[in-house]
């Protein structure tokens, strides 16, 4: 489970919406190749690289919320994912996650899923409205699509280095 870390203005406006009375829902989620020590004073990612729809969250329990989403079709280069941001309808960074070793690395031609189970407490009851399947998710093969995904992100990572390694030597020749 990821304790992401609630921004100042994911705070604000929780305490806005729920003042004013509408329903807020996670409805992006950014990923990004920068990183910095996390602080509630965060206001966006320190190098996003793609912000992909949210496909469906809900909440596991107070303060637990599961959030699932599918990153495909990378455009630009590929990069290891150093940091996660969960953003509101309302476009507001609400909570991010950021980590000096990689969380995971994109690819070219390979899809990124994207599945959290998200510790954040300090929201209140009522504050976000979830949306999609995520009440039916069945995770009884969750230990070995954990045991596969390391393998994985390991082969990945072997891969990454290795086209970074290319591109290094491509602009040495050039």
């Amino acid at each position: 489970m990821l304790k992401p870390v609630l921004t100042d203005v994911g705070k604000n406006e929780i305490a806005r919406a729920l003042s004013e009375g509408y329903s807020l829902s996670f409805e992006k989620i950014g990923i990004g190749s920068g990183y910095f020590k996390p602080t509630a004073q965060v206001e966006n990612l320190a190098k996003q690289e793609e912000l992909i729809t949210c496909e469906a969250s809900h909440k596991v329990a107070k303060g637990r919320i599961h959030i699932t989403g599918i990153a495909t079709d990378l455009a630009g280069e590929v990069y290891k994912v150093h940091e996660y941001g969960f953003y509101s309808n309302t476009g507001v960074l609400i909570a991010y996650t950021s980590s000096e070793e990689p969380l995971a690395y994109r690819l070219k031609d390979q899809d990124l899923l994207l599945a959290f189970d998200l510790i954040i407490d300090e929201i209140p009851d009522g504050a976000f409205k979830y949306q999609g399947p995520g009440e039916r998710l069945n995770l009884a093969l969750a230990n070995e699509i954990a045991i596969l995904t390391k393998a994985l992100a390991a082969a990945q990572n072997r891969i990454l280095e290795q086209e970074l390694r290319l591109l290094e030597l491509e602009s040495k020749i050039k």
